[in-house]
């Protein structure tokens, strides 16, 4: 597929073939229940069988035995054709449902109403069963005769029927278990103690990297936890440009994230490390033992992004995890022009935890990327941002680029100054100016070239460059 600075890619289907793939093993036990649901209501409900008794000859008697004789088959049959609806409801729901802005009710909801139609099934097989048991053997005590010996296929079909709803019950039960709420995973993980990295983690993602290195001294920290700390600590110093004191800090003996966190500062430290960070890299996600760690894939969709390689960036991170996994995916996908594809990590983002940090960050990148209204939605976020924490440079450049957007040049630039006095080493500050500078070309032709210095790799100055060469070569074709 051809994809280049983040040009829009020309096959769809390579890009569905790296997509979040659909859980089919919960669709087939939803479409295999619905089949022994439906199959036991319409089996019951078409339940009948006429015979004709000789009482004393010539004397005869016609009798007719069908299943709204029977109060206990009646409930068995509206209690299967309820549990066929439910079933065909949650199939559109499995594949529609992200479609709507539910705000993680959904997956309460379908959790709620499984073990509903459990109970409801169950309490309908428990009570056909006790009738056909009945039927079956009667009862000498209760002087009911037992009617099996005279209606055999009538009985037959109700055994079979009520066979057929065990087997639909049974793939409920599966998809009870198979399919967690994640809402509820949430709250028993809230219950089981303080987040000590909560503060940390937000003024990471906030670009307060020197207030994240400050206040990284944290007490009682489980080991996970100081590992956690630790990678967001030496991440900080790579945000500020300081790729030497982080692999100078981390030795070989250090845990899997970290050895990752190491060889992402590798690759930022200079071009001639990359080759060598990259097949690093590889290796460590062909490890079975740890290939599968959510710092790990992390590091690699990153590095994988950085290199424009967007389909290699989504193998590691389109499985998801973390709430940082799937921000880095929303990234990817804007970068690809593929905002459709982001609109829907977003919800995913949304059912899990609305209000976090990343997901108000990652809504106001997509709103950036859609435009149009949605640009005073995105200015609002990077706002409430710097009205409740700090300003940081991250988020004055957010609040920039959305004055840009909608013409407030002289806004813009009052933001990135100040933005550039906060910030340390970091191109992506700068990258935002000679853009707003457009509007004063003299300022522009000022501000430039110290993006091309500082940061020679920065794809503004790549493009640059070949707009450049393209004028160039248009010149001489010309000349």
């Amino acid at each position: 597929m051809a994809l280049e600075n983040g040009q829009k890619p020309e096959d769809r289907a390579e890009l569905a073939a790296v997509t979040k793939p659909t859980d089919w093993t919960i669709v087939v036990l939803r479409v295999v229940g619905f089949f022994a649901t439906v199959t036991a209501t319409v089996v019951m409900a078409s339940n009948k069988e006429t015979k004709s008794l000789v009482v004393a000859p010539p004397i005869s008697v016609t009798l007719t035995a069908k299943f709204q004789h029977n109060p206990a088959n009646v409930y068995f049959v509206i209690a299967n054709g309820i549990a066929s609806l439910h079933n065909v409801f949650m199939i559109v729901v499995h594949f529609f449902g992200d479609k709507f802005k539910d705000k993680g009710l959904q997956l309460v909801m379908v959790a709620v109403l499984d073990m509903m139609i459990v109970a409801l099934v169950s309490s309908g097989d428990g009570a056909a069963t006790f009738m056909a048991e009945l039927g079956k053997k009667g009862n000498s005590h209760a002087r009911w005769n037992k009617i099996c010996d005279k209606f055999e296929k009538y009985c037959d079909r109700a055994g079979g029927a009520i066979i057929a709803s065990y087997i639909g019950l049974l793939f409920l039960l599966i998809c009870n278990c198979k399919k967690p709420n994640r809402n509820l995973s949430t709250m028993a993980a809230v219950a089981a103690g303080p987040d000590h990295l909560f503060n940390l983690r937000n003024n990471f993602y906030l670009g307060a990297y020197q207030a994240a290195i400050n206040n990284s001294d944290l007490p009682n920290l489980s080991p996970d936890d100081a590992v956690e700390r630790d990678c967001l600590v030496f991440r900080s110093y790579i945000a500020l440009g300081s790729y030497q004191l982080v692999i100078n800090e981390i030795d070989a003996s250090a845990a899997t994230p970290l050895q990752a966190v190491k060889l992402l500062a590798h690759y930022l430290s200079g071009p001639d490390f990359k080759e060598s960070t990259i097949s690093n890299l590889k290796e460590l996600l062909a490890d079975p033992a740890v290939g599968n760690n959510p710092t790990l894939r992390l590091i690699a969709g990153t590095v994988f992004m950085h290199e424009q390689d967007y389909n290699e960036a989504l193998k590691y991170t389109n499985s998801g995890g973390t709430m940082e996994l799937n921000a880095l995916n929303i990234q990817i996908f804007l970068k690809m022009h593929r905002s459709d594809y982001a609109e829907r990590q977003l919800r995913l983002m949304q059912q899990v935890d609305e209000d976090h940090t990343l997901t108000q960050l990652a809504m106001a990148w997509l709103n950036l990327a859609v435009g149009g209204s949605k640009i005073q939605e995105a200015y609002l976020i990077f706002q409430d941002f710097s009205e409740k924490s700090q300003a940081t440079s991250l988020i004055l450049n957010g609040k920039a680029v959305c004055c840009m957007h909608m013409g407030n040049f002289d806004e813009a630039e009052t933001l990135l100054l100040e933005a550039l006095q906060k910030a340390r080493c970091k191109g992506s500050r700068n990258s935002s100016q000679p853009c707003c500078m457009l509007s004063s070309p003299g300022k522009a032709i000022f501000s430039f070239p110290q993006l091309k210095i500082g940061h020679p790799n920065h794809l503004l100055v790549k493009r640059a460059a070949e707009a450049e060469q393209n004028i160039n070569q248009a010149l001489q074709t010309a000349g």
